[in-house]
């Protein structure tokens, strides 16, 4: 759920496993606001349980008008670089890496700002309705500009038990 009701509620991307997605993408557009953007990806497999994926993509944006019509200054460009590993070991298990890399121009180069993250992920379905997940996930953010100076760094470790309760019920501990 996005806009005003998000904060009553979870947010849960759900990502393709890098087995769903072989082969090459390319892809591309313009616009008047977002200049040029664009990328490619590719997926392949190693050995018979292994599978990957790496992706690069470009955007550009365009300066905002302000109400009077002039420029907002705020236009800005990123670039980005990334991967994802899946290796099921068994039919009821996954082990996951994946990664990104950013860098990019805010407020007409005024300012830039990069960044980083990685998340490994092991996930094991005991029945249909019973597993668990350990997940790591490490994440830097760096911005600079005229304003600020500022780096954030976040370390998150999580594990996840999921048990059926009876008929209908489930039960996650984590």
């Amino acid at each position: 759920i996005w806009g005003a009701n998000a904060v009553n509620g979870v947010i849960n991307l759900v990502s393709k496993s890098a087995r769903d997605t072989q082969g090459g993408l390319i892809y591309g557009g313009a616009g008047n606001v977002q200049l040029a953007l664009g990328g490619a990806r590719y997926g392949d497999r190693i050995g018979e349980s292994t599978y990957y994926r790496v992706y690069g993509n470009y955007q550009l944006g365009d300066d905002y008008r302000m109400p009077g019509g002039a420029p907002g200054d705020d236009s800005w460009d990123l670039g980005k670089v990334g991967f994802r590993l899946d290796h099921y070991a068994d039919p009821g298990s996954q082990l996951t890496w994946q990664g990104d890399a950013y860098t990019g121009n805010i407020a007409d180069r005024v300012g830039s700002q990069s960044g980083f993250n990685t998340l490994g992920r092991w996930t094991r379905h005991y029945s249909e309705r019973a597993g668990l997940e350990i997940q790591g996930y490490v994440d830097r953010f760096q911005r600079d500009d005229d304003l600020t100076n500022y780096r954030t760094d976040i370390a998150d470790l999580s594990i996840q038990q999921t048990l059926g309760l009876g008929g209908r019920h489930d039960v996650i501990l984590g």
